[in-house]
């Protein structure tokens, strides 16, 4: 961002237009997040703005809030897709906003010229169309690809489809996806000559190309696109609920040879391809788990279902149809009660009630509404809404969905057994939840059970091995009652992840066997723990026990807690182990060596906690094979660890970027010559020696040292890829040596609760010539920096 010229109150509002489509939103998320900006603002928030915003409420509910959190910062919010245009709103809004310091910013974008000119402080910026040439090098990307022949005549026809696109990238995209399964000739003229080209359009019109490509879509995909419109405008959408979501309202079935879940993926997909999904978020392993939905193809949506779906706000009762099937209800933060029950109990056809909380704090209600009066609801989801659940809960008969996640729920009624159609209950991060129904087994068509963050529950209900449909158990809790055994896994086809706790609970090896862990080919994420406070058992039964929890195979993320065993089970090598990405080690206090981890060929992520009697990550190392694809170890608290190969091991590591270590007193470091990132939190002077050798080093956090008056001689002098700087909580530290005077790549130094720190050396700063954010918190010795400062030329912020 350039200099602004003119500003309200130090608040500069770069405000940017266009018409929907022409990517005002992606050109805004590329300015909010360039590294140079997050360097620059201290605080960033990107807020999306619906056409019902209310000013009075955002201030009502979040000023004393909001303004404690800008409270003298230089902050960024992005506000999104703004259309009130009332001046006097605005100009309330900015006053609460002006708590900032000197160079807050505020990015707008819009689609109307009078937004802009009221709330900007600046020239606006006007986002052009596409020209007719990069339009058509869009569409051909998307409708032909690299394995599709360019016929000449489809070629032809889509130069006159892209014209009717009229420069708009999202008309385009979704235009040149839904051609791809196109190959005749009438098809694609069929496209062209549409009557729908034609219908009249204003600013707030769908526009064509997008009705075109719903029009083509098949029918099951059509419903379970139109009911995303119950999710608020620019929100991320969750792939699985979504799922879930289309499954209990009949959307989607399962085939003989397909699960209903894999019905899903697939339309997700599909509806990703086609561009009504957009910015779509992965977890580390490349699954797509969140999406977004372009404002135009939310409005699509709305429009699609405008007779069958409504929102309702929590403070106020509002009247709708008596054909509404989908209700989503918004919650501000706040808001202890609903008052709009008398309108749901009107609606006889009601399928849905969504509530959608301003933020994730839980609001205690005392109750949310008679629900034994919503007998057709086949979803209830209230997360975040600290509302009990009665036994009327009973009268659902058709209920599928149930979410109850982040609530204040300590029970739940045995009345919940008698939903014989409940396929989904999410009770995630109920941290108070102690006990769940003894006649669960009831459930016979329950396929997922969420209870990740249920730390109060101690033990399942009896029998859960008898709900032959489920597929997903987050956890599992071994008990010693009948019942509640490891071998309640047995029949159980679950996937995606599972916990299993307090296995220092398992009888025999019988138990163990039959839990069948081998045969779960669709488990992806498996946690194995034993209590850290048990009583001790034999070493020979706990690693017995161990052998037999063999995973599959396609198994890709294992975490071990509290294993009592000195050995680890032979599976854990790279025939068994051959698509694990992430392995977590925890709490393994008598094993003194690691398995062959070095063998795995894609594991990426390792982390190792609280092996005490650990010296060595690779103690002995034979064949070609070495960790191949290791991208990030993370190493804590293990206090006889001396170093990472009992060999040099620089040839190990070769693949490593990201290195975290925590109080390992006896850890000195190899040569690792592609570490990017290194943070060392309880540093001793023989490991801070190690770091002269990480010459591709760009970020380096040092935190916490009670003996160092100045760094090892040296540490800095060869890092001249190094960016950006942390040193923490050093007591003794007085000062630099002139031998740190090299860094001059620096970006950014922070140094803080330094008490002795008193000044930089001046050759240290001659070095520091391209720094440009510098820290320095509660170094209460240090001097005035004002002199200095002349030789840091390219400083843009300082914090003290």
């Amino acid at each position: 961002m350039g200099s602004p010229t003119t500003c309200f109150d130090d608040i500069s509002i770069y405000p940017a237009i266009s018409s929907g489509g022409l990517g005002k939103t992606t050109l805004a998320q590329v300015v909010y997040n360039d590294e140079r900006v997050s360097m620059h603002f201290e605080l960033r928030i990107w807020v999306c703005i619906s056409e019902d915003f209310s000013v009075k409420k955002i201030i009502k509910a979040f000023k004393r809030r909001l303004q404690s959190i800008l409270n003298r910062k230089r902050y960024l919010p992005e506000l999104n897709d703004v259309w009130s245009e009332d001046e006097e709103k605005w100009d309330r809004l900015k006053c609460v906003l002006a708590c900032g310091l000197k160079g807050a910013s505020i990015i707008v974008t819009a689609r109307s010229r009078k937004v802009a000119s009221i709330m900007g402080t600046l020239p606006m910026h006007h986002l052009s169309r596409l020209s007719e040439d990069e339009c058509s090098l869009l569409f051909k990307e998307r409708a032909f690809g690299q394995e599709k022949e360019e016929r000449p005549n489809l070629v032809a026809i889509g130069k006159e489809i892209v014209k009717k696109c009229s420069g708009v990238p999202l008309a385009v995209k979704s235009l040149g996806s839904l051609m791809r399964y196109k190959s005749e000739e009438n098809e694609w003229l069929s496209i062209k000559e549409s009557e729908l080209w034609n219908l009249p359009q204003d600013k707030n019109s769908i526009l064509p190309a997008l009705r075109l490509s719903y029009s083509h879509l098949p029918s099951k995909i059509k419903r379970c696109f139109a009911f995303c419109a119950v999710f608020p405008k620019d929100s991320e959408i969750e792939r699985q609920k979504l799922i879930h979501l289309w499954m209990a309202n009949g959307f989607i079935q399962g085939s003989q040879n397909f699960e209903p879940e894999d019905v899903g993926i697939e339309i997700c997909n599909e509806l990703y391809w086609r561009s009504f999904f957009q910015d779509a978020k992965k977890d580390k392993f490349g699954n797509n788990l969140l999406f977004k939905m372009h404002d135009l193809v939310h409005d699509l949506a709305q429009f699609i279902v405008k007779d069958e779906f409504a929102v309702m706000e929590a403070e106020g009762s509002t009247n709708i149809s008596k054909s509404t099937l989908h209700v989503r209800i918004d919650v501000d933060l706040g808001q202890s009660s609903y008052k709009g029950c008398e309108a749901l109990y009107g609606v006889e056809t009601l399928r849905t009630i969504i509530m959608a909380p301003a933020f994730r704090t839980c609001n205690v209600w005392g109750s949310f509404c008679d629900i034994s009066r919503l007998i057709s609801l086949r979803v209830l989801c209230v997360p975040n809404i600290g509302v009990s659940l009665s036994s009327s809960i009973r009268y659902l008969k058709h209920l599928r969905y149930l979410d109850f996640s982040r609530t204040y729920i300590k029970l739940l009624p045995e009345s919940l057994c008698s939903l014989l159609n409940l396929q989904t209950l999410n009770l995630n991060q109920c941290h108070r939840l102690r006990k769940l129904p003894k006649r669960m087994r009831c459930l016979k068509n329950l396929r997922h059970l969420y209870l990740n963050g249920c730390t109060k529950l101690s033990q399942m209900p009896p029998h859960i091995g008898q709900i032959t449909c489920l597929k997903t158990l987050t956890l599992f809790i071994v008990g010693e009652r009948r019942g509640c055994h490891l071998a309640e896994l047995k029949g159980l086809n679950l996937g995606e992840e599972l916990c299993v706790t307090h296995l220092n609970r398992v009888g025999n090896l019988m138990d163990a066997q039959e839990a069948n862990l081998v045969e779960k080919k669709n488990l992806r994420r498996l946690e194995l723990s034993w209590e850290l406070d048990s009583e001790s058992e034999s070493q020979e039964k706990v690693e017995k026990v161990f052998e037999t929890l063999q995973p599959h195979s396609n198994l890709e993320i294992l975490k071990i807690q509290g294993y009592k065993g000195a050995k680890f089970p032979v599976w854990m090598d790279y025939q068994i182990l051959s698509n694990v990405v992430s392995i977590t080690l925890s709490d393994c206090e008598n094993c003194r060596q690691l398995p062959p981890l070095w063998q795995l060929p894609r594991l990426r992520y390792l982390t190792i906690e609280n092996l005490i009697n650990l010296e060595y990550i690779v103690a002995s190392f034979q064949g070609e094979r070495k960790f191949l694809s290791l991208e990030e170890l993370i190493i804590h608290r293990c206090l006889r660890l001396q170093r990472l190969s009992r060999q040099d091991g620089s040839e190990l590591f070769s693949c490593l970027t990201e290195l975290e270590i925590y109080y390992c007193p006896e850890l000195t470091l190899p040569c690792l010559p592609s570490a990017k990132s290194l943070q060392i939190y309880s540093c001793n002077g023989e490991l801070l020696k190690s770091i002269s050798h990480f010459r591709s080093l760009t970020y380096l956090k040092l935190d916490t040292n009670c003996d160092l008056v100045y760094l090892p001689h040296g540490i800095l002098q060869n890092l001249s890829s190094l960016r950006e700087m942390s040193i923490i909580r050093f007591k003794k530290l007085k000062g630099f040596a002139t031998d740190q005077a090299s860094s001059s790549g620096l970006k950014s130094l922070t140094i803080s609760e330094c008490p002795e720190l008193e000044a930089f050396p001046e050759q240290v700063l001659e070095g520091l010539n391209s720094l440009q954010h510098l820290t320095l918190e509660m170094c209460i010795k240090f001097s005035n920096l004002s002199e200095g400062l002349r030789h840091l030329s390219a400083l843009g912020k300082l914090d003290t």
